[in-house]
This record gives C-alpha cells, structure tokens and sequence, in this order.
C-alpha cells in the first residue's frame, strides 16, 4: 500500500515562506524547508481532514511510553505562527512544530530534544481550521 502524499495548505504554504527566508538556514527551519519543498500545495478545502495544519489543535504522546497508551500523559498542542500570543502553542519553526506539519493522525513524528532525539505520536487532531470551515485562517 502506498504512502500517502504529504500535502499542505496552500495558504499555510504562503504564509510561512517569509518566516523561512528570516531564519536561520540550519535546525527546524532547513526542516521545514525540506517538507515545504517536497510537499504537494492544496487550496485549504481540499486538505484531508487527519492532516495537521497550522493552527491545528494537536493532542500527543510520548512514543517511548507503553504499549497500549494506558495512562499515558496526552499533552495538546496549537501549530503556532511565531507571531501567535494565545497558551499551548509550538511555534512552526520549533523541532516539535516542525516536525508536526504535514504529519496525519496515528504518525509517529521524530525531532530532537533539548538534549537527545525524541519522537511523539500524533493520538488526534481535536481541531483542524480546514476540517471546521475556518479557510482563512
């Protein structure tokens, strides 16, 4: 079976070329880059509803907890622009938030730490502005 296209948001797309073009070429942004260069822009209506987009609410988990997922810590998340002011933002051009663009429910997302390479799994997508009909966002 096989994988599916990594997609973004057109809109997503324009909107972060400038914040990439005033940072540094190195870590998340070259990340970030990389995905921006080698993902298929879609008009916001068109972007599957289990894709995380920016502004996206994200709940994850550590991937290095048990198998199964019980009573494992679920933290939530907002895909932020780095202008975004409100609480529980990553900043896209963070290891986690880029690493969380483009990603689906249920993926595995690798990215480094503070200290050390760690990886989290996208459990949902509690809200999505593209899947609620906030296009403009």
């Amino acid at each position: 079976m096989p994988l599916p296209r990594t997609v973004v948001s057109r809109l997503d797309r324009t909107r972060l070329e400038p914040h990439l073009t005033a940072s540094a070429p190195h870590g998340p942004v070259s990340r970030l880059r990389a995905l921006l260069d080698r993902a298929i822009p879609v008009a916001p209506e068109r972007v599957p509803s289990n894709v995380v987009t920016m502004n996206s609410r994200v709940a994850i988990r550590d991937a290095r907890g048990r198998e199964g997922g019980q009573g494992e810590e679920i933290e939530v998340y907002v895909l932020a622009y780095p202008e975004y002011a409100g609480s529980c933002g990553v900043y896209v051009l963070s290891p986690l938030g880029s690493a969380l663009l483009a990603a689906r429910e249920g993926d595995r997302v690798e990215y480094m730490g503070a200290s050390s390479a760690r990886s989290v799994i996208i459990e949902a997508i509690e809200y999505q502005p593209e899947r609620s009909g906030d296009l403009d966002l």
